[in-house]
């Protein structure tokens, strides 16, 4: 995907994408790629933000470069509920007495 100013009329699209809690702003889209798992994409402004999960963002200093890949192994995510249940039917939160 290649992003540029909103007010372009070299965009495909203008989406509003979220850039801090409650906070959006308006980006046009000039091209948009298949990402296919394991393939590299090079991230081609610098310097940048990239916001990873929605709560991390990896910074990108001026003269750094990044990339970035599609994996379909991760991350893995702990089911809580599941957890507790488990854990309640292993007997993990009561006190056995002698």
């Amino acid at each position: 995907m290649e992003l540029g100013p909103a007010k372009s009329r070299k965009n495909l699209a203008v989406v509003s994408a979220a850039i801090a809690p409650g906070m959006f702003a308006e980006v046009g889209v000039r091209r948009v790629t298949e990402m296919l798992p394991g393939e590299i994409h090079p991230v081609g402004v610098c310097p940048c933000l990239i916001a990873v999960d929605g709560e991390r963002e990896v910074e990108i200093h001026r003269g750094h470069t990044a990339s970035v890949r599609l994996r379909t192994d991760g991350p893995w995510v702990v089911s809580v509920p599941r957890v507790m249940d488990m854990a309640r039917e292993l007997g993990l939160f009561a006190r056995r007495h002698a």
